[in-house]
């Protein structure tokens, strides 16, 4: 068995571990995205209500039309790498706003 998935992803030798390791990781990465887009499906559904649903089907696409040119103008300006960062950072920084805010500001956080 273990030769057979060496010749068959091509592996050299003692690669195998880190193929099945990652093979794990995507797994349970895949794992997770079907559960918090389920979760995140069903809270908006429940907390928002089926009535609001054509305004998210018209808003994404108009977001998406300005976010992918300004995302393509940056890559090409600063490269992969910087924009890269600054995305990761842009994340990082939203999350604790969004962290700050849901446990500072009363009434914000749903109960």
């Amino acid at each position: 068995m273990k030769t057979l998935l060496t010749r068959w992803f091509r592996l050299e030798p003692g690669e195998l571990g880190r193929v099945v390791a990652f093979m794990v990781l995507g797994g349970l990465l895949q794992a997770g995205l079907a559960i918090g887009h389920s979760a995140a499906d069903s809270l908006f559904l429940t907390r928002v209500g089926a009535s609001r649903l054509p305004i998210i089907y018209v808003a994404m696409p108009i977001l998406m039309s300005l976010y992918i040119p300004a995302y393509t103008f940056l890559l090409g300006r600063y490269g992969v790498n910087r924009v890269f960062d600054f995305t990761l950072g842009l994340l990082a920084l939203g999350g604790v706003g969004c962290y700050l805010a849901l446990n500072l500001v009363p009434g914000l956080a749903p109960t």
